[in-house]
C-alpha cells in the first residue's frame, strides 16, 4: 500500500483564480522542498494549467500530491512533484529534442514542451489501449 487515497469524484467548484493561485502555491511549495531547483521547469509549471489535463470529477484536486485516475485509460496522471523529479535530471533546455512516449494526460508533454520552448522539437506517442 502506498498510502495514497484516490479522493472521491465530484463536481468541480474552483474558479480559474483558485487554479492559478493553488499552481503558485504548489510550485513554492516544491521550491521548499528542494524539489524544483530548474528556472525552466518551474516557469513550465507555473504556466501550464494541471487542471486542463484531469478528468472534470477530480479536476479540484488538481494540485494535491496524489495521483488522479484517467478514467478509461487504466492509467493515473502522476503526483505533481514527479514532473521536476522526472525532468530536472534530464537538463533539459530550449532548443533540444524531447520524446515522451506514455499513457497519460498529456500534462507531462505539456510541461515538457515549454521547457524546450515552442519552436524545438518534441514528440509525444500516445498509446490507446
Amino acid at each position: 500500500m502506498n498510502g495514497w487515497q484516490i479522493p472521491s469524484p465530484r463536481k468541480p467548484s474552483k474558479s480559474k483564480a483558485d487554479f492559478a493561485r493553488e499552481r503558485r502555491e504548489k510550485v513554492a511549495s516544491l521550491i521548499k522542498q528542494g524539489l524544483l531547483k530548474s528556472e525552466l521547469i518551474k516557469k513550465a509549471l507555473l504556466k501550464v494549467p494541471r487542471e486542463d489535463f484531469i478528468p472534470r470529477p477530480y479536476r479540484d484536486y488538481a494540485y494535491l500530491e496524489v495521483p488522479l485516475p484517467l478514467p478509461g485509460l487504466a492509467a493515473t496522471i502522476s503526483c505533481p512533484h514527479s514532473y521536476p523529479l522526472f525532468y530536472e535530471p534530464l537538463g533539459l533546455d530550449q532548443g533540444y529534442r524531447f520524446l515522451e512516449v506514455g499513457l497519460g494526460s498529456g500534462y507531462g508533454a505539456a510541461v515538457a514542451r515549454e521547457v524546450v520552448a515552442r519552436r524545438a522539437k518534441w514528440y509525444r506517442w500516445k498509446s490507446t489501449p
